[in-house]
């Protein structure tokens, strides 16, 4: 009977505890061998490389493990403790985290007890299959090409559980054991005599160069006068480099209109730039209390609005009503945080950079670093510091400074709002209900009927801040939660829907299953129209629920086991804090008929992002693994996808994705950065937060590969799944990605 994976974690458990001798033989098929072979741990020179070629490994179980390699060196590890000990006995001591944490070669050295954990849980990516190794039968198990290592195949012993064969698909390298003997160590073959003084500093390789760091460079004055308006429409403002450098602010372009949060610094400023009389209305931020700054010096917190701008300032004393300030504006990192104020709105009239006019030195300290000058350039450089050389080639000239004049008036309307822009959404069959992103309106669609759409006015307060209305559609009603109340709706035409308060909630996952909403944690809440219900109580296998998702047969859910942790934050599916690893949880059905169901134990690096089932059957999201199941709810194969999901789903075929747009496109600044989904095009144009696309949804098909990519104007958006397959997602504009991957637009 070909084994299973549970059978496989056993073996290994079993395997890592025996002790054995063995001859250990490494043949790359190619030259030079692959980095993987290097096992290169904390410190480079603790190496256990041992080939291409043979060696003598005597493992005494637990992490005990003695090389002994063809040209008389010895090397020793035991508990994250590795010495390599020279033909004469001296001996060089090195403190590591793990041998198996330095490629999959090593594991032959330091096989893991557990399975998941030792092998990243990237194993298995395709079916188990029996084999022979030297005439052991063997099971023989594929990792996923995408965990870094490329395509891997791991052979068990199944008669010991030791880890024999290590290799790659493309057959590009391969480790294995030769005259395997199972056999009692001898304390003696770790023993030694002498030992060396701690290895000296590491030495980088020849490749590597350092990023020059100097005293700051100065910036010449800029020759080109601030712009000089009476008006106060048209002026000059600083740039810091962070801003470009986090994605905050795309490198802008004369003539954009940008929205940026300014700052405002009293003559004269300490960034150096040339001051500009001011005329504002000065007004404390919160509740105007003090602080000391770096200097002792004491700071009120102060907001300047001028004319169609506004600027935070931290005042030496206190501030308030009109006035005049002479100084300097900057556009700054930290102010992106300050959500409490009014960003600007301008155009970029012109662009002034000031860079070095020569190269850096090959030692900033002994050699003479150049000038520097201002000149007008059409775009912002997406790199500039007056302490770091950015450099790339011989005769650069880096930028250090960068200054923007912003024009008030010609700046480009900010898009008008929609009628309606959905924020939250709920399907049922081919019925697709939608909350306002800010306004308490609901929104009812029919997938038959796409045009036609039926609205409710919801009797809730409305602000700028109002949270989002996330709607749950049941088969017998309606509910809808808001700021974590939970109420039940009654749309009846004529007049403003009702609503009836049932219950403060807070949950990490919610689906509807025939007339009840059902809350993910400890245990299920089930509410129906009235209000709450009895609960769902979870089997004795799992502590906690996760996350949930609807499917035929009732509730599919992945919960936690019990363990002596009994954190209430589980109830979220969160977790704060250190976290005991492995954690290991259980996938589970509750059918119609109250009972549960309940799969294998398995392992996962961090908690579930989501659960769902597919053509494929049912799955689970981790961080950047997708963990297939069969119908039984044992696991089968484990992939790894290119990135972390926000959130993900279920449809007919494979699951749906949203993706962080900002994150992926920072990431994909660099030419050489991996594109395998090519969503290098889809992303380059991302702009500044909250005025540009910045999430992806993405619809994979049944080989985990992307059916259909789309950019969306808004941040996690909400996800639902109608009866015909497709998939909807809210920003300022309903829209939605057929299953054959056609993109509907509900405006168009």
């Amino acid at each position: 009977m070909t084994p299973t994976w549970s059978d496989i974690s056993e073996l290994l458990a079993r395997g890592a505890a025996a002790e054995f001798e063995a001859d250990l033989v490494v043949q790359p098929q190619t030259t030079p061998a692959p980095a993987v072979l290097s096992w290169v741990m904390d410190d480079p020179r603790a190496n256990l490389h041992a080939g291409p070629g043979r060696s003598r490994i005597t493992r005494a179980g637990n992490s005990r493990v003695r090389l002994d390699h063809p040209d008389g060196r010895r090397t020793l590890f035991h508990d994250r403790t590795v010495w390599q000990v020279a033909p004469d006995e001296t001996a060089t001591k090195f403190r590591v985290r793990s041998v198996n944490a330095s490629g999959f070669a090593a594991l032959l050295v330091d096989q893991p007890s557990d399975a998941e954990e030792g092998l990243g849980y990237g194993f298995p990516s395709g079916p188990i299959r029996e084999s022979t190794h030297q005439g052991r039968p063997v099971a023989v198990m594929a990792g996923d090409p995408g965990d870094g290592f490329g395509a891997v195949e791991l052979s068990v012993d199944m008669r010991t559980g030791v880890l024999v064969r290590v290799a790659a698909v493309d057959c590009s390298w391969e480790a294995w054991l030769e005259n395997l003997e199972l056999r009692q160590a001898d304390e003696s073959v770790f023993r030694w005599a002498g030992r060396a003084d701690p290895p000296e500093q590491i030495q980088p390789s020849g490749d590597w160069r350092p990023l020059q760091i100097t005293d700051p460079i100065t910036p010449t004055p800029d020759p080109a006068p601030a712009p000089a308006d009476p008006r106060g429409r048209l002026f000059r403002v600083t740039l810091d480099e962070l801003v470009i450098a986090d994605g905050q602010l795309s490198p802008p372009r004369v003539g954009e209109t940008i929205e940026v949060y300014l700052t405002f610094f009293e003559a004269p400023s300490p960034r150096g730039a040339e001051s500009t009389e001011f005329h504002a209305r000065a007004e404390p931020v919160g509740t105007g209390t003090p602080y000391e700054d770096y200097f002792g010096v004491l700071r009120w917190p102060t907001i300047l609005r001028g004319d169609g701008w506004a600027a935070t300032w931290s005042a030496p004393r206190p501030t308030v009503g009109h006035v005049v300030v002479t100084g300097s504006l900057a556009i700054i990192h930290d102010a992106a945080a300050a959500h409490w104020f009014t960003p600007t709105r301008a155009a970029v009239a012109r662009i002034r950079v000031n860079r070095l006019t020569g190269p850096m030195p090959a030692d900033p300290e002994s050699g003479s670093i150049p000038g520097n000058g201002w000149s007008d350039e059409p775009v912002c450089p997406p790199n500039f510091d007056s302490q770091m050389a950015h450099y790339e080639a011989e005769g650069s000239a880096p930028a250090i400074a960068v200054a923007l004049d912003l024009d008030l008036d010609a700046a480009q309307p900010p898009r008008a709002r929609n009628d309606f822009e959905p924020g939250g959404l709920s399907a049922l069959g081919d019925e697709l209900w939608s909350g306002d992103r800010h306004r308490p309106i609901l929104q009812r669609r029919h997938c038959a009927l796409p045009t036609q759409t039926e609205e409710h006015l919801l009797p809730l307060p409305v602000s700028v801040y109002s949270s989002a209305i996330t709607p749950h559609a049941g088969s017998d009603g309606l509910w809808i939660e808001r700021a974590q109340t939970l109420w039940s709706v009654d749309t009846a035409p004529g007049g403003p829907a009702q609503l009836h308060d049932l219950s403060a909630v807070g949950w990490g996952s919610a689906v509807t299953v025939g007339p009840h909403l059902v809350t993910s944690g400890r245990p299920l809440r089930r509410f129906d129209t009235q209000g709450e219900i009895d609960p769902i109580t979870l089997p004795p296998e799992i502590s906690t629920v996760c996350t949930l998702d609807r499917v035929v047969e009732g509730l599919l859910a992945i919960g936690r086991e019990p363990s002596e942790d009994t954190d209430d934050n589980d109830d979220l599916g969160h977790r704060f804090g250190p976290v005991p690893a492995p954690q290991r949880f259980r996938l589970a059905v509750y059918d119609h008929s109250g009972q549960w169901t309940v799969g294998t134990s398995f392992g996962l690096p961090v908690p579930p992002t989501a659960v769902g089932h597919s053509a494929e059957g049912p799955w689970v999201l981790c961080a950047d693994l997708l963990l297939r199941f069969d119908d039984s709810l044992r696991k089968t194969t484990v992939h790894r996808l290119p990135y972390r999901a926000h959130s993900a789903g279920s449809t007919n075929t494979a699951p749906w994705l949203t993706l962080d747009g900002e994150r992926i496109a920072l990431h994909l600044r660099n030419a050489e950065a991996p594109d395998p989904w090519r969503l290098r095009e889809i992303v380059s144009d991302i702009g500044p937060r909250g005025e540009f696309p910045r999430d992806l949804v993405v619809r994979l098909d049944n080989d985990l590969m992307p059916a259909a990519t789309v950019l969306t104007d808004s941040p996690r958006p909400s996800i639902a799944v109608t009866a015909d397959g497709t998939v909807w997602f809210s920003g300022n504009v309903l829209r939605g990605i057929t299953a054959d991957g056609q993109l509907i637009d509900t405006q168009s």
